[in-house]
């Protein structure tokens, strides 16, 4: 079995609750190199993180171009790790 490569990538942006609350968080995702994003986490308010883990799901605007739907399932110290379900755009390069 060959193992992809991959890189992290870093910024800020917005974490959007199915309720429509949203909030500035910073994310770190790693990024496949078929520009796929599979993992990551996000930083911020844990109020709000810990309504994404309630509602085990969350919008998470990468940029004004992509967009990720992600599952949490858990927070700690102000940071969640994710999974994506699906995204907007395919790959990030």
């Amino acid at each position: 079995m060959s193992k992809r490569n991959s890189f992290e990538q870093r910024g800020s942006g917005y974490l959007v609750l199915e309720s429509g609350a949203k909030d500035l968080v910073m994310w770190e995702v790693e990024v496949l190199s078929d520009g796929i994003i599979e993992t990551g986490s996000v930083q911020g308010n844990e109020m709000h993180l810990a309504a994404a883990a309630k509602n085990g799901c969350a919008t998470l605007l990468l940029t004004s171009e992509i967009k990720l739907i992600i599952k949490i399932d858990k927070f700690e110290n102000g940071r969640a790790p994710f999974r994506t379900i699906s995204t907007s755009r395919t790959t990030l390069h």
